[in-house]
């Protein structure tokens, strides 16, 4: 089915999506702490996740594809675990028939320079112990993974001033941050503040 018609309109959608998350943030505190009554495990998370978009350099010119990314902590009764969560919004694998997208079992993450290799955790919130989602996805379609994450490299993440994302297909994709994210930065620092006291 050829879609090149719809690009255009969806890309506006997008960015109409976009704007109404960031708004809907903007009132909420930086850092968030609930108790799921369902699995009894206290989740805290930042506010904003991270968007971040095909770099242009390494992908096709009108290609929008994107990943939100957001922290979370699960403590189940003092034994504390922390997680990334990525939102992934994959043209390929809209495409195709594939239960998950291709390239995502093992991410790196590169803060700086620094490679820091993470393998998925899992697809769905059941996998961390958590009842529902922490973040409000950008589409209906983003696929949903979680990443264990280690306080100290949270901590190269969050304190980096240059972050790319590139996932591990025979074709890696490479993300880098869509336009300004200083709400989502700060509110990242603010997570591990509180998560690393």
């Amino acid at each position: 089915m050829n879609n090149n018609k719809n690009k255009p309109r969806s890309f506006i959608a997008s960015l109409i999506a976009l704007i109404a998350v960031a708004a809907c943030s903007a009132t909420q505190p930086m850092v968030s702490e609930r108790l799921d009554d369902k699995t009894a495990v206290t989740i805290t998370n930042a506010r904003t996740p991270l968007i971040m978009s095909l770099d242009r350099y390494f992908s096709d010119a009108n290609a929008r594809e994107y990943v939100q990314i957001g922290a979370i902590e699960i403590n189940r009764m003092g034994a504390r675990e922390h997680f990334l969560w990525l939102g992934i919004w994959d043209i390929d694998h809209l495409e195709s028939e594939a239960a998950k997208p291709r390239g995502y079992d093992t991410i790196h993450l590169i803060a700086d320079g620094q490679t820091i290799p993470l393998d998925v955790h899992g697809w769905t919130h059941d996998s961390i112990g958590a009842s529902s989602s922490s973040y409000k996805k950008i589409f209906a379609e983003v696929i949903d993974a979680y990443y264990k994450i280690s306080l100290e490299q949270l901590e190269a993440f969050k304190s980096a001033v240059v972050v790319k994302l590139q996932t591990t297909s025979a074709t890696p994709k490479e993300f880098i941050y869509w336009y300004n994210q200083e709400r989502a930065s700060a509110d990242l620092a603010e997570f591990y503040r509180v998560v690393s006291q």
